[in-house]
């Protein structure tokens, strides 16, 4: 693991929260099933902001966020260990740094079974041949193995931004202009 993604992990409190979930996951072997949890659990946020506005709210009480986080366990089969962490994070009042906890432990999985999340965006498609000429070479970078995902962004004028953990490799056309612009002002 890159030592900027371990301080990340180490210093924030979505990455402590993070790794104390996976902590306990792993002593129970089951990382592979909590991140399933957490995965249908952050779809459920996804598509339902206001349910989870209301298990952070403070109208609830703790009984009553218990018995709710125990139903939807019971609905959504998950592991009782992510039930009472969620329960935790609603009582915590963490409930908002989810995104970011839930990024953190598949940043932690990944680690931990020697595979590196790369992104890729670029203002248009790449074609096959495109994307496997890239992956060979991104591939020299990182010993992991990699698991890409092509965006494809539009708002980019040309260029490419490649981001994986810490790591931001901007070769876009916005950038190049920005690093331009302030060459010529002598902001340099």
């Amino acid at each position: 693991m890159d030592k900027a993604l371990l301080k990340i992990l180490s210093t924030s409190v979505a990455g402590r929260y993070a790794r104390a979930i996976f902590s306990c996951a792993e002593q129970q072997n089951i990382l592979t099933a909590v991140g399933q949890d957490l995965e249908k659990l952050d779809h459920l946020w996804q598509a339902n902001p206001q349910v989870w506005q209301g298990f952070a709210s403070g109208v609830l009480k703790r009984q009553q966020k218990m018995m709710l986080w125990q139903l939807v366990g019971e609905k959504l089969q998950l592991q009782p260990l992510v039930v009472h962490f969620c329960h935790v994070l609603s009582q915590a009042k963490r409930l908002h740094l989810w995104s970011a906890i839930f990024q953190a432990y598949q940043l932690l999985s990944d680690a931990s079974q020697g595979r590196r999340q790369v992104v890729v965006q670029t203002a248009l498609e790449l074609s096959a041949e495109e994307r496997i000429e890239l992956a060979q070479v991104l591939q020299k970078l990182w010993s992991a193995q990699l698991i890409f995902t092509f965006l494809v962004v539009p708002d980019l004028k040309a260029g490419v931004i490649i981001q994986s953990h810490s790591l931001r490799l901007d070769a876009s056309f916005d950038t190049y202009l920005a690093a331009l612009s302030n060459f010529l002002k002598g902001d340099l």
